[in-house]
């Protein structure tokens, strides 16, 4: 994830952990230690790192344009760019160091791959790239002597033509100076995962607005699609977070829903999700920090403590106060997902599945983090609900989680923690097989087709079963469509 890479240059690489890291290698052997004790504290990426509105292209052709400078990257659509005279790209799988010797790295040579649009138009004997780039979009399987003729012949004529005037806006250079300009807006922007910073500025810049609705576009899980949606967990959290960003601004500026956009299977889905009055707000803001605090009592209110962050996610798929509550797991499941990764004897899709709900809850709390640290910004108050989450885990171990196991007395630990939390004094033993929770999102409500899907999994298992029979006998002669019934 960028966002991640983005994180770490920022607050994590200062020169105390990049010495920790190299610890151990050819390259600690070398490291000046007192030179780097001196900065221990620096960090040498975090003044150079920047989220920026939009595409990042049209900022980098901005640089190159102005300054006259190389863009690193392996994007060749930066090529189409307006880079200047003497912009130019420098592919990043092309960089090469040879002959470096960390003793006298001076000695060393960096060689790379340089392309200069204005130069290659001017060799080809086109007017610019752009049409040249037209006319591959148009056929991608035609070849190059034959892209250069239409290049050159339909230049005038293409120049009319609609198809063409809407791909030359897409590398049009703009004014940045206004957009980067907004007071506030460059600051809050580095202090969000870009996710959610493509959520807030359709709120504050005018150019960036859909129209009928703000849309949040969710990352892809690694789940099982045959379930529901890992997303769902955590969603009403990231409602609260978008319902605080709502109420931040003037009623005029408000929607009534934001739409999450969310991968399932091979569909792309539109969820809309209604945002809350100011009251709901501050309602299922205080049921949120009483839960947090409660299991947080567990820990001694260690909430740094990255077994307390884990208890949360689990709390919050499993917890009987919800609607739709899973099964939660045995205590001998629960230890072994905790100590292994997988609660039966190997690893399972229903067990990838827990992991990515519970990197669903983690990343909705983070979310709201985000979007509560943006409300007080804009002088929204809500200090006070911001101690607990400001200790959420780095995106890094986020994503890592499946690499968080425990040992045997820690995880026999969390279990007597979550099951008293769950208000029991132990877990019950169940035959997993059986008691596992189908999580099917029917469509339109018909959890009838869930619950014969459900049955005709249990048949199917039978020594006996003939599972097109068994299929015939529940649909009962009504056409099912199989994929409505998995719920993408």
């Amino acid at each position: 994830m960028v966002s991640v890479v983005f994180e770490d240059l920022k607050h994590r690489w200062n020169w105390c952990s990049i010495k920790t890291a190299v610890e151990g290698t050819s390259i600690s052997n070398f490291l000046d230690v007192d030179a780097a004790a001196s900065h221990d504290e620096h960090y040498p990426w975090a003044a150079i790192t920047e989220i920026v509105p939009g595409e990042a292209d049209v900022y980098c052709g901005y640089s190159s344009r102005h300054e006259g400078s190389a863009v690193l990257s392996n994007d060749s659509d930066l090529l189409v760019h307006d880079l200047g005279p003497n912009g130019s790209v420098v592919f990043l799988d092309t960089v090469e160091l040879t002959d470096y010797d960390l003793r006298n790295p001076q000695n060393g040579h960096l060689t790379a791959m340089e392309l200069r649009p204005t130069v290659i138009a001017r060799k080809l004997g086109v007017p610019s790239i752009l049409a040249l780039a037209y006319e591959l979009k148009c056929d991608q399987h035609v070849g190059l002597i034959e892209l250069v003729r239409r290049s050159k012949g339909n230049v005038g004529a293409l120049a009319d033509t609609a198809a063409y005037i809407r791909f030359v806006q897409e590398y049009e250079p703009v004014n940045l100076d206004v957009l980067i300009r907004i007071p506030g807006t460059r600051e809050i922007l580095q202090s969000l995962d870009i996710r959610v910073a493509e959520l807030f500025l359709q709120y504050e810049l005018a150019g960036f607005q859909s129209g009928e609705a703000p849309h949040m576009y969710l990352s892809i899980l690694p789940e099982d699609h045959a379930r529901r949606c890992a997303w769902n967990e955590g969603k009403y959290i990231r409602r609260i977070g978008y319902s605080l960003l709502n109420a931040s601004y003037p009623s005029s500026r408000r929607y009534p829903t934001v739409v999450e956009c969310v991968r399932r299977g091979n569909r792309i889905c539109f969820d809309t999700t209604g945002l809350h009055s100011e009251t709901q707000i501050w309602n299922e803001l205080q049921d949120l920090h009483d839960r947090l605090s409660e299991i947080g009592a567990l820990f001694n209110e260690n909430y740094s403590s990255p077994e307390y962050w884990k208890m949360v996610s689990l709390n919050e798929i499993y917890h009987q106060t919800k609607s739709d509550p899973a099964i939660p797991p045995s205590r001998a499941e629960l230890e072994r997902f905790l100590i292994f990764g997988h609660m039966g004897s190997e690893l399972q899709w229903k067990d990838i599945h827990v992991f990515a709900q519970m990197q669903s809850v983690l990343y909705s709390l983070r979310i709201l983090a985000q979007l509560l640290h943006v409300a007080m910004l804009k002088d929204y108050r809500v200090e006070s609900h911001q101690k607990i989450l400001r200790h959420l885990p780095p995106l890094r171990d986020l994503i890592s989680l499946r690499e968080g196991y425990l040992d045997e007395a820690a995880a026999k630990e969390f279990a007597s923690r979550f099951f008293t939390l769950q208000g029991q004094t132990d877990g019950t033993e169940t035959d997993s097989e059986s008691s596992e929770p189908m999580e099917v999102e029917p469509r339109g409500g018909e959890k009838r087709v869930a619950e014969e899907w459900t049955e005709v999994r249990r048949v199917r298992r039978g020594p006996d079963a003939d599972a097109q029979i068994s299929w015939k006998k529940l649909s009962k002669g009504r056409n099912m469509n199989l994929y409505d019934v998995l719920g993408g």
